[in-house]
């Protein structure tokens, strides 16, 4: 049960005479300008985060005061 409407021979053939010559693409792909994030080594982000936490694991209020 389609909704659309046929396309009778005077629509196409005024579309054709709007639209003219063309040719197909070669390629539609627009190159992407953007450059990909460097990646990112996950062990080394968790030994850092490991770090951190160690290093924040003595931190208490009384060295705020200080």
């Amino acid at each position: 049960m389609s909704d659309k409407k046929p396309v009778n021979d005077d629509d196409l053939s005024m579309f054709r005479d709007a639209v003219g010559d063309v040719k197909p693409v070669a390629n539609d792909r627009h190159p992407s300008t953007t450059a990909k994030p460097a990646a990112r080594v996950k062990s080394q982000q968790q030994d850092n985060q490991a770090v951190m936490h160690e290093l924040m694991s003595d931190f208490s209020d009384f060295d705020l005061l200080e």
